[in-house]
């Protein structure tokens, strides 16, 4: 039985992918500061909407979206344009905001029906270490709330891409954290990326 997957729309990416990600998975995009896993998750939401006509949603802990949605215009995203024509959804949530679990994200479960949401895109993590803190101390109780909402993504139809960030760069050295294990797929980008210019940087891809 063929694997349905859906197209990240990143140039080279999806030949690597063999067609793209598998549908309705988790991805966690890894890799040391300036790698380009921001713009990569932007990518993902953009051309999802774009060529592909899969509303998305993006969600950043510590990103401006203004200084996002300029990034993105550098790199031939016009952001503005979709999310005018109800495309896309960009949210800043703060840190200080993040409170609650699962009931303060009932708001989001209840957009991705109403506005047939198929790409979720979060920057970062973090945001699961503060909608979740009672549990931090809890390994194993926080891995199963982070696995339900993410189930609840799942169960609505929704290919979820989360940001995560890393010390090192070298594969061979990598490190999984407990949140590496709640994931489908694993994307590392390797190299420096130089966003303002555009330049891709290297990726390698994890899956099981």
């Amino acid at each position: 039985m063929a694997v349905e997957r859906i197209k990240t729309g990143v140039q080279g990416l999806d030949k690597v992918l063999k067609g793209g990600f598998r549908k309705n998975a988790t991805i966690l995009v890894t890799g040391a500061p300036g790698t380009g896993k921001t713009i990569m998750a932007l990518q993902f939401i953009y051309y999802g909407a774009k060529n592909y006509n899969e509303n998305g949603i993006f969600i950043t802990i510590e990103e401006n979206l203004s200084d996002l949605k300029e990034n993105a215009k550098n790199l031939g995203m016009d952001i503005n344009a979709l999310e005018k024509n109800g495309k896309i959804f960009m949210f800043q949530k703060p840190v200080t905001q993040l409170k609650g679990g699962l009931i303060s994200v009932k708001g989001l479960l209840d957009l991705i029906r109403k506005k047939n949401i198929k790409r979720v895109a979060l920057d970062s993590l973090i945001f699961f270490e503060y909608l979740y803190p009672k549990f931090n101390h809890n390994v194993m109780e926080y891995r199963r709330q982070v696995l339900i909402f993410m189930q609840k993504l799942k169960s609505a139809g929704v290919t979820f891409m989360a940001v995560s960030e890393r010390k090192i760069t070298d594969l061979d050295r990598l490190e999984f954290d407990m949140m590496d294990f709640v994931r489908c797929w694993l994307t590392r980008l390797l190299s420096p990326c130089w966003k303002r210019k555009g330049r891709n940087s290297s990726k390698r891809v994890i899956a099981p």
